[in-house]
């Protein structure tokens, strides 16, 4: 069984289920007050309300594809291949100053992988760097995981505040990208 499903959506289920009880709470006061059909026209607009402010605090804890897909061209200055497909995923979420990182473990086809490689390769904004020892980057990857990485490259962004690393792998598809906003 696949746990790294699991977990967040045991959170949207219990984040959904808690956020429906005060719509609940609600129609049972307002079926009690009114008998009329004006208790629908709070009912809906409270409903939306609820279900969006749930939807934004879901998403910041579990960001979405489109979130890494980002962090991807933070990384490497240009877009996500059509064929780039994230197989694994972490993320923080920003503590008080705003500090926060992004890794994931990104597959892409062989052509976009070579291409990739290649620019980073002879991007002199790019430094040679080992994968950085976190405990972030320990519980993401496995042994055998870190032995796959045949290359590593660091950039920095916007004077150092941004580190941003990029790991090959060996099978020629998979790369890593650890995000580091400090």
């Amino acid at each position: 069984m696949d746990f790294s499903t699991l977990q967040p959506t045991a959170a949207f289920l219990l984040f959904f289920f808690v956020s429906l009880l005060p719509i609940i709470f609600i129609g049972i006061i307002i079926r009690r007050k009114w008998r009329n059909k004006l208790k629908y026209a709070f009912i809906i607009p409270l409903s939306f309300i609820q279900l969006s402010i749930f939807y934004a605090v879901f998403t910041a804890l579990y960001p979405t594809d489109s979130f890494y897909m980002e962090k991807y061209k933070t990384t490497t200055g240009s877009p996500a291949p059509p064929s780039a497909n994230v197989v694994k995923k972490s993320a923080s979420y920003p503590d008080f100053h705003g500090d926060y990182y992004a890794l994931f473990m990104m597959e892409l086809s062989a052509s976009d992988y070579k291409k990739l490689y290649k620019k980073i390769i002879q991007d002199k904004s790019f430094n040679d760097a080992d994968l950085i020892n976190s405990t972030e980057v320990d519980n993401f990857l496995n042994k055998e995981q870190r032995k796959k990485i045949i290359i590593t490259k660091q950039r920095c962004i916007n004077n150092e505040d941004e580190d941003c690393y990029i790991a090959f792998f060996n099978d020629r598809q998979t790369i890593l990208i650890y995000y580091i906003n400090p």
